[in-house]
């Protein structure tokens, strides 16, 4: 991994309001940081699924009723183990309830 000399000072919001840098330098030499991409309303159900240990495949109907019940069950373990995931999403909430089972 190369050492970060210096990062550059322009930053700018994305279209999720997640700050990027444009370009930083290493090892003396300037590199473009690749933007992230807009997915669309089913890649962004399907990298949910992916985040929760979740098929991928199916129709958007079909990865919301999976995101759903695992949503359910996140809920009923949040409730025993007296996390407030309240204002959590579906896959903060996922790694909120694996760290308290961790402990």
């Amino acid at each position: 991994m190369p050492e970060f000399e210096h990062i550059a000072s322009g930053r700018r919001m994305t279209a999720s309001g997640a700050e990027v840098e444009a370009a930083y330098e290493a090892d003396g030499e300037w590199q473009r940081v690749q933007e992230p991409v807009k997915l669309t309303p089913k890649q962004q159900l399907q990298a949910d699924a992916v985040a929760l240990g979740l098929e991928t495949e199916g129709t958007a109907d079909e990865l919301k009723a999976r995101i759903g019940e695992r949503l359910a069950v996140l809920r009923e373990q949040a409730a025993e183990l007296d996390i407030d995931g309240e204002d959590l999403s579906t896959v903060e909430l996922a790694a909120a309830v694996d760290a308290a089972l961790a402990k």
